[in-house]
């Protein structure tokens, strides 16, 4: 009677009594009935595919409802507890109405921005079926029910916009340490040619010591107590803080952006502070998060120690965790069979070394790495553009450069193509642990395969942890290459005013804010290489900061749309790199036509369901359980085939957000049942 239990009356302004939805926040002028299996949910009845895909991981549950039910192949399941819908068969699964039990004696907090449309009852949904569709009938929005409503589902923006002011103030110290090392961002560059005559080179940078001393402090303060908000013993919560924010990180931007002409690294921390003024913006119409929620502990948190206590363990803090480290993973290592995993990571690892080497060598003996020392080169074309290779015929030879050798220029951009490689190398990895079909694949292969041909990847290969992979990928191998790539290509075009008068500015412009963000600046694309990877840098930005977990927890619609910003991410990398084409076939065409496949023809199936159970604290379950009928005789109705250690995923249409069929949501089941079982 688990839905009656989230129904209370309520009084309109006329005195009538009617019943409104703790969860859902639906009304009704009828308690509605419930079916013979426990679902706090409301009917609808709509044909809509219940479609799994099996993909291998174990313990896959996400916190969430999911319903669905048994008839002709109809399913609706949902993410999000608060608004769970549910459906029922209008044939073989019947509707029993429940005995009413008497109203609560307490009063429900004010629902008046739920009005009936009507004073009649909402019209069945069917009326055979003896169930009320309550859902998107009979209901009128007023002003403060979209407010709620809307605030509702932005309810994950705020931790979103503490994630992005974290990044953009940790950014903002990169820059201001950017700055303090190269001498032409601190204090300009006065250099003189080597030809006789030729008249000095001069950039003027008068806001270089100020603008360095700026970045670092402000970065660091704004670091300091967006940290303090939620790293304190009792988090501040208050709303006042979020249009103050919005307003503290707008003033922090514009500096950056007033001197934008005469100094290039600061523009890119104005950036992210805009983008995260915004979110601070939008986080103001959102459901503020309470304090609980809002605690984030990083090295300590009492509350866990104390649950831990009272549930007869041991908390962990940091320091303890780091000192028992190397116990751990010798324990992981050798005790619990985690050698082939160690020695997996421990290659990908040497790879990642061996290709950084490689591209630094190869870009450090090429013309254009030559040509920025100031040593002897090879010129193809006017005006002097090194040649790609260094056994080009038309090549004509020039000689060395004595003004960019005196100011030791070019150092930084062999790192900074290092630095490129291991990102096409581990953005192209980072696609294969999440196709699951090919993941799927390999787990099959290597479970009933006998030959050790085979056998030793499932022990090698993370297939049973490929999400965590994917993250562990992305937070450690992705981001540490793009802080060093950033970060030598910013120290490289502090010369860009010596590099055009040697050159020409054909080749090279001598300011570095073009270099960087005019599209159309000199580059061998399409567009600017510095211009796109700027673009990336806002868009890691959005990935990034929506995919922590408190972003995924609160909402998961939050945490979707940011993370398929991964499509312009690729898009611009096709943009930005000119290898980058060769790296991505491998990786992205098995994942576009998996993805297809998941979507149009897996997720197309009809499955039915026979039961649903939900487990946990009546008003928030923490686990659903999902009962498939696999012995059916209807040709309509396929039966699940599934091995040990597949999952499924299921969408629920009732409360799909989005329309358009690749942005769907699908949320993964562990399936514990063995495969020859009837359920």
């Amino acid at each position: 009677m688990a839905d009656l239990e989230i129904w209370r009356p309520a009084k309109d302004e006329n005195g009538q009594t009617y019943f409104w939805n703790t969860r859902t926040q639906e009304v009704s002028w009828q308690l509605p009935a419930v079916l013979d299996v426990e679902l706090p949910l409301t009917a609808d009845t709509s044909i809509v595919p219940c479609a799994p895909s099996s993909s291998l991981q174990r313990a896959a549950n996400e916190a969430g409802h999911n319903s669905c039910p048994r008839p002709a192949a109809t399913c609706s399941c949902s993410d999000d507890v608060e608004t769970a819908q549910g459906c029922s068969s209008s044939a073989s699964l019947q509707a029993k109405p429940a005995p009413q039990p008497p109203l609560p004696a307490s009063r429900p907090p004010p629902a008046a921005f739920l009005k009936p449309r009507a004073r009649t009852a909402p019209p069945t949904w069917p009326s055979s079926a003896g169930l009320t569709r309550h859902q998107d009938v009979g209901l009128e929005f007023g002003d403060s029910g979209r407010s709620a409503l809307r605030a509702h589902r932005l309810r994950a923006v705020p931790f979103l916009a503490r994630n992005m002011a974290l990044v953009a103030s940790a950014l903002q110290v990169f820059v201001g340490g950017v700055i303090l090392i190269r001498v032409g961002y601190r204090s300009g560059i006065d250099a003189q040619p080597s030809e006789v005559g030729a008249a000095p080179v001069v950039y003027d940078s008068p806001h270089g010591g100020g603008m360095c001393a700026f970045c670092l402090l402000s970065g660091a303060i704004a670091f300091a107590l967006e940290a303090r908000t939620f790293m304190r013993s009792t988090p501040l919560v208050m709303p006042w803080l979020w249009p103050t924010r919005a307003a503290l990180y707008l003033a922090l931007a514009l500096p950056g952006l007033i001197t934008s002409a005469s100094l290039m690294p600061p523009v890119i921390g104005s950036a992210f502070y805009l983008v995260t003024s915004i979110a601070c913006v939008v986080a103001c119409c959102a459901k503020k998060p309470t304090a609980e929620e809002w605690r984030w502990a990083w090295f300590y948190d009492r509350k866990k120690e104390k649950e831990a206590e009272e549930a007869g363990g041991k908390y962990e803090s940091f320091t303890q965790f780091a000192l028992r480290l190397p116990c751990t993973l010798f324990t992981e290592t050798f005790e619990k069979g985690q050698l082939p995993r160690a020695l997996f990571l421990l290659v990908y690892s040497l790879a990642n070394l061996v290709l950084f080497i490689e591209a630094m060598l190869r870009h450090q003996r090429s013309e254009k790495g030559k040509a920025l020392r100031g040593e002897p080169f090879l010129a193809c074309g006017d005006p002097l553009e090194p040649c790609a290779h260094g056994d080009d015929a038309s090549g004509v030879p020039v000689g060395a450069n004595e003004m960019l050798q005196q100011a030791s220029t070019g150092t930084w951009f062999p790192v900074a193509k290092g630095f490129g490689q291991l990102l096409n190398f581990n953005c192209a990895f980072l696609i294969l642990p999440v196709v699951h079909s090919l993941v799927r694949w390999l787990h099959d292969v290597t479970s009933t395969s006998k030959s050790w041909s085979v056998k030793w990847v499932r022990y090698v290969l993370p297939l049973d942890k490929s999400v965590v992979f994917h993250k562990a990928c992305a937070k450690y191998f992705v981001c540490g290459a793009t802080i060093g790539h950033v970060g030598a290509h910013y120290l490289n075009y502090s010369d860009a005013p010596l590099y055009a008068d040697a050159f020409g500015s054909d080749y090279y412009d001598r300011s570095p804010t073009t270099m960087a963000w005019h599209p159309t600046a000199p580059s061998n694309g399409l567009l600017n290489a510095g211009f796109t990877g700027e673009l990336l840098l806002l868009t890691m930005l959005l990935i990034y900061a929506g995919a922590h977990e408190q972003v995924r927890r609160s909402h998961y619609e939050t945490f979707w749309y940011t993370h398929h910003f991964f499509v312009l991410f690729f898009v611009l990398l096709l943009f930005h790199s000119q290898v980058w084409k060769w790296w991505c076939l491998p990786a992205l065409v098995p994942y576009v036509l998996d993805r297809l496949h998941r979507v149009f023809l897996r997720g197309s199936r009809r499955m039915a369901l026979a039961r649903i159970y939900f487990w946990g604290k009546p008003e928030r379950p923490d686990v659903v359980t999902l009962q498939f009928d696999n012995t059916f005789s209807d040709p309509r109705l396929q039966p699940m085939k599934y091995m040990e250690g597949h999952y499924l995923y299921l969408r629920c249409p009732a409360v799909e957000t989005s329309r358009w069929a690749p942005l769907k949501e699908w949320h993964p089941f562990t399936i514990s049942s063995a495969p020859d079982e009837p359920v």
